[in-house]
């Protein structure tokens, strides 16, 4: 049985377990939803004037046809700058995450020797009155070169080049013990380059676009991660468990038994507990003449929209793609309430003697 969804992705196949990639839960904010009008200001909260609120004159609004792919997108054309202030601080206890943004520097007239054309800080606190500390980058021309400069003395840590005017990807990967943040740039779809920089375990509540003093900057596809319990039923589950960091995750197998926290999940298993006795039984049938075929039944969970629990079948073990019919009617009895029992089958597609195996595939 393989574990699937869209930010993680494990597998499971009738009890032999082969984990794959994984990332964490995110939003996307693209300018495109409710609120985002263009020729006016983002919704505040969570967009607000500078660090410090202590400014009324940044000029920021969401247009049309400026984004990345010709989406919309905010555009910052002072050098106030404006920021965004997470709904909940990310925390430690949320372990390694990731906060990315797309970001198109401005393309100065010619003879610019020193300049800022815009980037992006993460941190908390006060700029004004000294209690903040934040980490990040700016796009800046030093000596009429174009450099993407990290934290360091007078102009920064160097990390790579840029062209004016191009499309970058930023990601800043927060490090497990949130003891240091590696900031990952470069051109969208190019080669990205890494700096590691030293971060105190604090929390993060704030995300500034830097500012730029050559005109405008344009920002697009802010993704952060999904704050615990945000409107997600998988963390409010396993918020009730009392799980220390990474053990809380989708992947995570805190029972050391290799079932993932996200199948457990599906199936309403105690992710504390060891699980192989709650898995779903896969039953065969055929032979003496009959055509080979298998019967996997699982009680999955309702009632969470983002979850989708399916069979797939296969002959081989490696293709994954023979007809597989859900039957109807499956009995309902002793099932409790947020759950349902539901059944899948396929047949061997050459008939006798071939053996025919089943996947439980989990998305979310």
């Amino acid at each position: 049985m393989y574990l699937m969804t869209k930010r993680t992705l494990l597998y499971l196949v009738l009890g032999v377990f082969a984990p794959a990639a994984v990332a964490a839960s995110v939003n996307v904010i693209d300018f495109e939803a409710s609120g985002y009008e263009p020729g006016s200001r983002p919704p505040s909260p969570p967009w607000f004037e500078d660090w410090d609120k202590e400014w009324e004159e940044t000029d920021f609004t969401v247009e049309a046809d400026v984004g990345f792919g010709g989406s919309q997108g905010l555009v910052v054309r002072n050098d106030r700058g404006v920021f965004y202030e997470f709904p909940q601080p990310l925390v430690p206890d949320m372990g390694a995450q990731t906060v990315s943004v797309l970001f198109r520097p401005d393309a100065p007239d010619a003879g610019w020797f020193f300049a800022d054309l815009g980037g992006v800080q993460l941190g908390y606190g006060s700029k004004a009155g000294g209690t903040g500390r934040f980490v990040g980058c700016i796009f800046r021309i030093v000596n009429q070169n174009a450099g993407i400069y990290g934290p360091g003395s007078m102009y920064g840590t160097r990390i790579t080049g840029f062209s004016p005017g191009q499309w970058y990807e930023i990601k800043y990967n927060i490090a497990a013990d949130w003891e240091s943040i590696s900031i990952t740039v470069g051109p969208v779809g190019g080669i990205m380059v890494s700096e590691s920089f030293e971060w105190n375990g604090r929390e993060i509540t704030k995300l500034w676009t830097v500012r730029s003093n050559t005109g405008l900057a344009v920002y697009d596809n802010l993704s952060i991660p999904a704050s615990p319990g945000e409107g997600d039923p998988f963390a409010a589950w396993i918020d009730g468990f009392d799980l220390p960091g990474e053990l809380a995750s989708p992947e995570a197998t805190p029972a050391g038994d290799g079932v993932p926290n996200l199948i457990k999940y599906a199936l309403g298993i105690d992710p504390r507990s060891a699980g192989f006795h709650a898995l779903p039984a896969a039953e065969t049938g055929g032979g003496n003449g009959e055509p080979s075929r298998a019967t996997l039944t699982a009680v999955v969970r309702t009632g969470d929209p983002d979850l989708e629990v399916a069979a797939e079948a296969s002959v081989d073990l490696e293709n994954w793609n023979l007809s597989v019919a859900e039957l109807e009617n499956s009995s309902q009895e002793d099932v409790p309430d947020g759950f349902k029992r539901r059944s899948w089958m396929a047949g061997s597609p050459d008939g006798i003697g071939e053996p025919v195996f089943l996947r439980l595939k989990v998305e979310r």
